[in-house]
């Protein structure tokens, strides 16, 4: 117990020297991620204030709200930022994928319907929309319906339209009554006079949700790699928690959204309520998942959580004292 500790602790040193970020040529790598809100700020942070340069990364950041997985599995990206859901079931499937963080650990979503919707019956026979099958977007409604008591598959239709601005122009042109949202989308319907069915905070479901996935050979054969992406991810959460304005103006250069109190909404709803210091994969969150789509897929009645999730990373940099003395 001992050796490894100290061996933890090296490996810590190693990467946190300044002769490893100023002797290593950064490495380039290609990161997707599947939405575009303040989920994954700490990714936006971490590249523009330099972070990933300085722990040797050249990080070609990406957007793709589809084929995320797909381009993982295919070799295309060394990481992918996406809630849990997609890579769980494409795991089930065959795909050697692991989860190495979860910066969020439980449904950041209110459920939004048109405005002429006041109850959940007024649901029934009604189409609501998710960003795809089998997405965490799609896994929660349907959890936020059966909580409600409203049959998921029997009493409402519901359509992928493949993000959440897509989801949002359903909603304004009546194609949908209703889906899940968080801000700065969530505000903005709000304002607009749309009503809030249901904060799926309120159902105190721990789940895996955004997080970084890779392939488990990345993990086997390059160690190093994943330290340092690992490293420059749970620094970027330090600075978006720490660094309210400079975090503001990043999140607002990706979302394209100018308006201080919605970007402030959406700071304080992501940032400050949501996203954890300690980013550790959720086993717990897992197995919420799991059983949900134990419903449908008899491979996931059987299927262990732990072997879904890399946590020797987080673990590393918790036992090294260094996410303790990141936020001194």
């Amino acid at each position: 117990m001992k050796k490894r500790l100290l061996m933890t602790a090296l490996i810590v040193l190693f990467l946190l020297s300044p002769a490893f970020s100023q002797t290593t040529k950064p490495e380039k790598i290609r990161v997707m991620y599947a939405t575009i809100n303040a989920t994954v700020s700490q990714l936006w942070v971490a590249k523009e204030s330099g972070i990933f340069g300085r722990n040797g990364l050249d990080v070609d950041l990406l957007y793709g709200a589809q084929r995320t997985i797909e381009s993982l599995i295919a070799g295309e990206l060394s990481f992918v930022e996406i809630a849990g859901p997609v890579p769980i079931a494409a795991r089930l499937a065959g795909a050697d994928l692991v989860l190495l963080t979860a910066s969020i650990n439980a449904f950041p979503f209110s459920f939004m319907v048109s405005p002429d919707i006041s109850s959940p019956e007024g649901l029934k026979g009604k189409v609501l929309g998710v960003t795809r099958f089998g997405a965490s977007s799609d896994v929660a409604l349907r959890m936020a319906l059966q909580k409600k008591g409203i049959d998921p598959d029997r009493d409402v239709a519901m359509i992928p339209a493949g993000g959440f601005q897509e989801l949002y122009s359903a909603m304004e042109k009546r194609t949908i009554a209703g889906a899940l949202f968080g801000p700065p989308i969530l505000t903005l319907l709000k304002n607009k006079g749309y009503r809030e069915l249901m904060d799926l905070s309120s159902l105190g479901i721990e789940t895996q949700h955004t997080g970084a996935v890779a392939q488990r050979a990345l993990a086997k054969n390059n160690p190093d790699l994943v330290r340092r992406y690992v490293k420059s991810y749970v620094e970027g959460i330090h600075l978006l928690k720490t660094d309210r304005e400079f975090s503001i103006k990043v999140i607002s250069k990706y979302t394209k959204i100018t308006s201080r109190s919605v970007l402030d909404d959406a700071y304080n709803f992501y940032a400050v309520n949501y996203i954890r210091k300690v980013p550790m994969p959720s086993v717990a969150g897992v197995k919420t998942i799991l059983e949900q789509m134990g419903l449908k897929d008899s491979r996931a009645k059987t299927a262990n959580p732990d072997d879904f999730v890399d946590s020797r990373y987080i673990d590393e940099l918790e036992n090294s004292g260094f996410l303790r003395n990141l936020y001194k």
